[in-house]
């Protein structure tokens, strides 16, 4: 890489790609640490604490997104519709499973093991939330996984 006196070399494509999935992954920490926190502090504190990380973890996703080369981009996208909604229709079974046999089944069973059983209000909203997201962000793995190891 050649450059003129007294400029500096230009960041290739792959460092920008290398500087935001780190910005991203720093800032992912710093918003769970601040969720962590969150919960025991007054709610204004922790969404001091929690919505900028999150506007980070955000803006450099998008970063990172937009320099990815077109294959790259489509592969997240397949992965995210086709394994994402895959991934969604656990919460339907397992809503389906409850509501037929009395949240006896052994899916609904096998769901509060993983999770957690919530005996109060808040640990149930919880692990309904996590019910909600771990299913879709395992699809999408499982999908792009697939679809990268197609394209060998």
């Amino acid at each position: 890489m050649s450059t003129r006196a007294g400029q500096r070399p230009a960041v290739s494509k792959q460092q920008r790609k290398n500087l935001y999935l780190i910005g991203t992954l720093v800032a992912t920490v710093i918003m769970v640490a601040g969720a962590a926190i969150a919960g025991r502090v007054s709610v204004p504190v922790g969404l001091a604490l929690v919505l900028p990380a999150m506007v980070a973890v955000f803006a450099f996703s998008f970063l990172w997104f937009a320099a990815l080369d077109e294959l790259a981009q489509r592969a997240h996208y397949e992965a995210w519709f086709w394994g994402g909604s895959t991934g969604l229709l656990v919460a339907p079974l397992l809503i389906v499973s409850a509501l037929l046999t009395g949240g006896q089944s052994d899916l609904v069973e096998l769901a509060l093991t993983y999770f957690g059983g919530g005996d109060n209000a808040r640990e149930a909203f919880l692990n309904g939330v996590m019910v909600a997201i771990v299913p879709p962000v395992i699809g999408y793995g499982i999908w792009w996984l697939v679809f990268w190891l197609r394209k060998l």
